[in-house]
C-alpha cells in the first residue's frame, strides 16, 4: 500500500471529460466467498485476507461512481459581464452581486440564460482581451 498510495480524488478525476491523470484506474476486489462472508470485505490490494473467513480477497468487481466530477449537477453559477463567476448562493448572490457590481438599478439587471458552444466561448475569450463588459459587447 506505501508504494502505491491512492489519491482521494482519484474517483472524482475518472469520471471528467479530460483525463489528465496516467494512472490504471482503481480495482476493487472482495472476498471470494462474498456471498457467503458475513463480513463482506473490500479492498483496493489483490490477495489480501479475509478478516472474517481466511479466504484471499481475489475476486475482481467495478464500481459504479454515485457523482460526476467535481461539480454537482443542479450547480448554478452567476456570471457577471467582466467574467467573474460566483456560486448562485441565493442570499450571497442577491445582496453581494448588486452592492460589488455598481448596479444603481435592479431593473437594468436580466437573468439569461444560454447554451455556450466552443465558438462563443472563443468568441468571448477574444472580446474579453478588449473589453471589461465581453458579455455585454459580445
Amino acid at each position: 500500500m506505501l508504494l502505491q498510495p491512492k489519491n482521494s480524488g482519484e474517483d472524482y478525476c475518472s469520471t471528467i471529460k479530460i483525463n489528465i491523470d496516467d494512472t490504471q484506474p482503481t480495482e476493487y476486489f472482495i472476498c471470494s466467498k462474498f456471498e457467503t462472508c458475513s463480513y463482506r470485505c473490500l479492498t483496493t490490494s489483490l490477495n489480501k485476507i479475509c478478516q472474517h473467513c481466511g479466504t484471499s480477497l481475489t475476486r475482481s468487481v467495478s464500481v459504479e461512481p454515485f457523482y460526476n466530477g467535481f461539480v454537482n449537477e443542479v450547480a448554478t453559477f452567476v456570471i457577471i459581464d467582466d467574467l467573474n463567476v460566483i456560486p448562485n448562493a441565493s442570499g450571497y448572490t442577491s445582496i453581494a452581486l448588486i452592492q460589488n457590481s455598481g448596479i444603481k438599478s435592479i431593473s437594468s439587471m436580466k437573468e439569461m440564460t444560454v447554451n455556450v458552444t466552443k465558438e462563443k466561448v472563443l468568441d468571448l475569450l477574444k472580446c474579453s482581451l478588449v473589453s471589461k463588459s465581453p458579455l455585454t459587447d459580445l
